[in-house]
Parts: C-alpha cells; sequence; structure tokens
C-alpha cells in the first residue's frame, strides 16, 4: 500500500467514529459525510498539487482537535467550518471540481426567474413559476448527472 492510501485509511476511520460517537444533528454540523468526501479528493491530488499535499496535514489536525472543539466556542466550530470550505475552494478552484447539488440550485433560481417572466407573459404567475421551476431543475440534475460521471463532484 502506498502512504497515501494509508492516510485515507486512517482518515476515513477517524471521520466513521466520529459518525458512531456524534449525533445526526452534529454529524451535519462538523459536516462529517462531507469532509469524507473532500479527504477523497484531496488524497487523489495530493501527488500532483503541493497544496493538496499541504491540505493532508490540516484535515488530519481538524479530525485531531474535532472532539475538544465540541467543548469549545462557538467561534472555534465556526474557524473549523471555514477551513473546511477552504479546502473545498482549493479544490474548486484549481482542480475545476463542483459541490454536489451546486448545479441543481443554480438551475432552480435560472427556472424561477425564467418562470416569473413566462408568467406575466402568461398572465398566469404561478403557473410560470412551477414550469420554469421543472425545466430548470431538470436543466440542473442533468448537468449534475454529468458533472457526476465525469468525476467532478467533491
Amino acid at each position: 500500500m502506498t502512504p497515501f492510501k494509508d492516510w485515507l485509511e486512517e482518515t476515513n476511520e477517524k471521520i466513521a467514529k466520529y459518525k458512531k460517537s456524534f449525533t445526526k444533528a452534529e454529524s451535519r454540523k462538523y459536516r462529517l459525510e462531507f469532509l469524507e468526501r473532500v479527504a477523497k479528493r484531496v488524497n487523489e491530488f495530493s501527488s500532483m498539487c503541493g497544496a493538496c499535499y499541504q491540505h493532508k496535514g490540516e484535515i488530519t489536525t481538524l479530525l485531531n482537535n474535532l472532539e475538544g472543539l465540541i467543548q469549545l466556542s462557538p467561534q472555534a466550530t465556526k474557524d473549523y467550518r471555514i477551513k473546511i470550505n477552504k479546502i473545498a475552494g482549493h479544490l474548486r478552484k484549481n482542480h475545476n471540481l463542483i459541490a454536489a447539488g451546486t448545479y441543481t440550485a443554480i438551475g432552480n433560481g435560472l427556472g424561477v426567474a425564467i418562470g416569473v417572466s413566462l408568467g406575466v407573459a402568461m398572465d398566469n404567475i404561478g403557473a410560470g413559476i412551477g414550469a420554469g421551476a421543472g425545466i430548470g431543475f431538470a436543466f440542473g440534475a442533468a448537468l449534475e448527472a454529468k458533472a457526476k460521471k465525469d468525476g467532478k463532484i467533491i
């Protein structure tokens, strides 16, 4: 096994341990599912990207300090989330990845906006919003499926 694989296995074991000991609300609060996906992607790029290699250390530190973080101030939790977002931002910017649900949310927003204008033109805003949201959701879901197929989802 390579050292990169060992790091990912250890990281996943720590995350699994926290998932078992945390409540569902705490798991969501500390974004354990997202952190698991981010760690996987950082591991994939760490042999080619110096910043990803450094992010592996940051993820390890975050996980080592997570148990004590619960007892600290809300500011410590905010700092934890900022660090995860920073790492995910690096993945989005430098490796052209997107977070799950991004295209669906954009499609919904654009669909509703287009639906309002269609609704005004048809003198039935409700129907226009519904139709626009449906079309936007379908378009966003299609883009999301393509990104997932291409391996572009964090």
